[in-house]
């Protein structure tokens, strides 16, 4: 889009001026421009480059922007120009303008108003910040990484000794995540809890949603408990800004930062706020994202891994070449036991059943329940030898603590690129000791086909399972 000088004329409260980015010709300059640098006609402008003009130089300035800027952002910098005298910030842009492209840079001057320039310069940083801060947030599924990424870069663009996070536990603050610069990293993890009495009046101060602001320990020490005073000014805090971390209406921890600028400390705090917010959004997302896998991939009854899990990790080990022990269990008198004392009484057998098997088999196992009494248990990279004694180990548990409780059938290989035949024979195994369970018990079997049977999937061979159940 090209521009004219009737743009600029009235529209633009502040200085500005547009050159040519290719030989940094001056092309324009409003009247408050003019007025600064003292133009008092069109002629002092013809044909004069901008370095010339408005930097006294005999060359193209070596701190030049051109390279930097885009047509659909600005390009914002300090800078005191040594002809006015002024210093403006500067907000540099490309535009095209009569069929040329240029250079467009208005400067908002701060010399006139410090205070209010660095307050606007402070919020300008902030948003970005806080843009940045968000983006990284959400990029993140782990709660760790999210907190110390953020804090990491709050510390860096903040210019911060230190960024920390406490959470309240139990009346206790206890520090939870910290970042320190580079020349304070020996201080790191120095004060671990803090007694949430000590710090009354602040925590008050956050719990109706305000941020405490310390621009100077020292006038503290009178309005600080002793200890707390003394925590504090070991830790060499001479100034601190605090958000609460808020959750339901409750303060539940908070975000700090230690001796980042005094010019900044005013303005740090909206920044924390705000983000403290969009931060607690991101822990409960990661936190619902984690429960919803925990969900898809455990069974919900007795903890293990469910149905979904077991054939993802069975196709993975079918698609690798490892030692593999394979482990079919399944639950002995069922429908007996539902029929006899309900379901209820049932549920609490099968965890029975599945926290024996977890506990007999150890952390090495992976056990699922892939249907409603029937579970599987999977050991890789393990000898012979160590499976057999597993197996033992698992039947002589059973048969101590729940007599007749389960059939068991086993398996092992040295390549677990077959593991379909691998399930196939550890669920055969099984059938035979189910067979020998009914025939010294009194309960009359069930006839179940092979085509049943192959509900739990990953057995390769459907049509090979005998109904060893028939009368």
């Amino acid at each position: 889009m090209g521009f004219s000088m009737a743009d600029f004329n009235h529209d633009i409260p502040d200085p500005l001026y547009i050159s040519d980015i290719d030989t940094y010709e001056l092309l324009y300059m409003n009247d408050l421009a003019r007025e600064l640098y003292g133009v008092s006609s069109d002629e002092e402008l013809s044909g004069v480059t901008c370095y010339e003009f408005l930097q006294n130089r005999s060359e193209p300035c070596p701190f030049c922007t051109n390279h930097l800027l885009s047509y659909d952002k600005c390009y914002v910098w300090e800078f005191t120009n040594p002809v006015s005298g002024h210093r403006h910030l500067l907000n540099d842009r490309l535009i095209e303008w009569m069929g040329r492209s240029a250079r467009l840079e208005i400067g908002y001057d701060l010399t006139e108003f410090k205070e209010e320039a660095m307050r606007f310069r402070n919020l300008h940083q902030s948003g970005e910040i806080i843009l940045e801060c968000v983006k990284d947030l959400y990029r993140e599924t782990d709660t760790d990484l999210a907190t110390n990424r953020m804090l990491q870069r709050l510390g860096r663009e903040l210019q911060a000794d230190r960024a920390f996070i406490f959470s309240l536990q139990d009346g206790l603050f206890r520090n939870t995540h910290e970042w320190f610069s580079q020349g304070d990293a020996s201080k790191a993890k120095s004060i671990q809890e803090v007694d949430a009495t000590y710090f009354a009046s602040w925590y008050e101060a956050l719990e109706r949603g305000e941020c405490v602001l310390v621009e100077n320990l020292a006038e503290f020490e009178e309005l600080l408990e002793p200890e707390a005073y003394r925590m504090l000014a070991e830790q060499d805090t001479r100034s601190m800004v605090v958000s609460p971390i808020e959750r339901d209406g409750h303060v539940v921890g908070f975000l700090g930062l230690d001796n980042p600028p005094v010019e900044l400390i005013r303005d740090i705090a909206p920044l924390l706020y705000t983000l403290c917010f969009f931060y607690t959004m991101v822990l409960e997302r990661i936190k619902a994202e984690q429960q919803l896998y925990v969900l898809s991939y455990h069974d919900t009854l007795t903890g293990l891994f469910n149905r979904n899990r077991y054939i993802e990790d069975m196709e993975a080990l079918g698609s690798s070449s490892r030692s593999l022990g394979v482990i079919f269990l399944d639950v002995n008198g069922m429908k007996e036991v539902n029929d006899r004392s309900g379901h209820a009484q049932g549920d609490r057998f099968l965890r029975e059943c599945a926290e024996t098997m977890r506990r007999s088999l150890g952390e090495r196992a992976k056990v699922y329940r892939v249907g409603g009494d029937e579970f599987v248990a999977a050991v890789s990279d393990v000898g012979e030898a160590s499976f057999g004694i597993l197996v033992e180990k698992l039947e002589e548990t059973f048969a101590r603590e729940l007599p007749g409780a389960a059939a068991i059938g086993s398996t092992w290989s040295a390549d677990s690129a077959d593991v379909g035949k691998m399930l196939f024979d550890a669920d055969k195994a099984m059938y035979r000791d189910k067979e020998q369970y009914y025939r010294t018990s009194h309960t009359r079997p069930v006839r179940i086909s092979g085509e049943d049977r192959c509900r739990t999937g990953w057995i390769s061979q459907p049509e090979a399972i005998e109904d060893s159940h028939a009368e």
